[in-house]
C-alpha cells in the first residue's frame, strides 16, 4: 500500500483510490507495527478522505480502526470520542 501511495500522481491524491490505500495500510500497520504514528496517520487521512467523499462504508472502516487504534494505547476517551454521533 505505501508503493501503491507513493506512486499515485496529484491526480491520484484525494481520490477513493487513495482512501482504500490509507485504510489498507493503516489497518496493516496496526498489526505489522503495532501502534505507530504512521498508522494513525494512513487512518486519519482514510478517514478524512472517506469524509469528504461520503462514502460512509469506509469511513466507518477508517473510524472503528482509529478506536482500535486508541484502545491499544490504552486511550479510552480517545476511543470514545471517534464514535459517531
Amino acid at each position: 500500500m505505501g508503493k501503491g501511495l507513493d506512486h499515485l500522481d496529484a491526480a491520484g491524491r484525494g481520490t477513493r483510490h487513495e482512501m482504500v490505500l490509507q485504510t489498507a495500510l493503516g489497518v496493516s500497520l496496526m498489526f505489522t507495527e503495532g501502534v505507530v504514528s504512521r498508522a494513525r496517520d494512513a487512518l486519519a487521512r482514510a478517514s478524512e478522505l472517506a469524509e469528504g467523499l461520503q462514502d460512509l462504508d469506509y469511513h466507518l472502516r477508517a473510524l472503528a480502526s482509529l478506536a482500535s487504534f486508541s484502545r491499544r494505547l490504552e486511550d479510552f476517551q480517545g476511543a470514545l470520542a471517534l464514535a459517531p454521533v
